[in-house]
């Protein structure tokens, strides 16, 4: 009567549960050098693409996995620069165990009855590659089966807060003025997008979509402008009311002909000021040291 050879990973995995349970042991870390060792003799399988999975921070993320019908999984491996944790069948009627092997992981791993993995609450420092070596038996055959591999591409962001939007104005000439309003938002990342509403003949968009020109002429009707940012997973908005597009004030004709001081006018006028001040008070006293009349 012909046996089904077990792969030596299956092996070596029942022989480590037995051990350890003979142990009374709690700990589930399995050496990872010879974790490794292990997979590298399993048969391989070919890799498809990437899957993309995109998560929040503070959220969740399950990587999917589709294990071929008849083909009882013996165990499957994770990783993403390094190992991340192992998976072995936990019997008849019993969920699979999980043994976590980086210790950035811990409390946040578990694996439901399809094998699926779930990562929970999810931080920026999640995203990346992940890699699962699912090795599976083969009933067919006496003996091991195969490892097929399936990879995903994890990418986290944050939930985006309120915008923020600064106005800034250039001096009123004959009541026309050019309003400039800069929108911005705190923790956004690298791929944060910004869009305006409403536009117009008056309005200039920035490349990047952060900053709106506003052109005012007298007796425009100017409306209120709302900012909006977004990323893959949020996006979130701010009002700036039309009491705000406002033109700064002209600057004044005396200060426009005076131009600019430099720092050696401006000690020539501290200094005729200071001798203005003596005078008076020179004056003062020789008024004072005369007789009265």
């Amino acid at each position: 009567m012909l046996r089904r050879m077990q792969s030596p990973l299956r092996q070596a995995t029942d022989v480590w549960m037995q051990e350890a349970a003979g142990m009374g042991r709690s700990s589930r870390l399995f050496p990872l050098p010879f974790l490794l060792l292990l997979f590298l003799l399993q048969p391989w399988a070919g890799t498809g693409a990437p899957r993309d999975l995109i998560g929040a921070v503070w959220g969740s993320v399950t990587f999917p996995l589709d294990i071929p019908a008849g083909k009882p999984v013996e165990s499957i491996a994770w990783t993403s620069n390094g190992a991340v944790a192992m998976v072995i069948p936990g019997g008849r009627g019993n969920p699979p165990n999980i043994i976590i092997t980086s210790q950035r992981y811990r409390g946040r791993l578990t694996v439901s009855k399809d094998y699926s993995l779930t990562i929970s609450p999810l931080s920026l420092g999640d995203a990346g590659t992940y890699r699962a070596d699912i090795s599976t038996a083969d009933n067919t055959t006496a003996t091991s089966g195969t490892t097929n591999t399936t990879q995903f591409s994890l990418l986290v962001y944050e939930l985006l807060a309120e915008p923020s939007v600064t106005v800034k104005s250039t001096e009123s000439v004959n009541g026309s003025c050019t309003v400039t309003l800069t929108c911005s938002v705190a923790q956004g990342g690298d791929n944060v997008t910004f869009s305006w509403m409403p536009l117009g003949l008056e309005t200039t968009v920035s490349p990047d979509g952060s900053v709106l020109s506003i052109s005012r002429s007298p007796g425009d009707r100017v409306p209120g402008y709302i900012c909006t940012a977004t990323n893959p997973i949020s996006g979130n908005s701010h009002t700036v009311p039309s009491d705000r597009i406002l033109c700064a004030d002209p600057v004044p004709e005396w200060a426009i002909l005076a131009g600019p001081l430099s720092p050696v006018m401006w000690m020539v006028m501290a200094k005729g000021l200071l001798l203005l001040i003596l005078l008076g008070v020179l004056a003062t006293i020789l008024t004072l040291k005369q007789p009265p009349p």
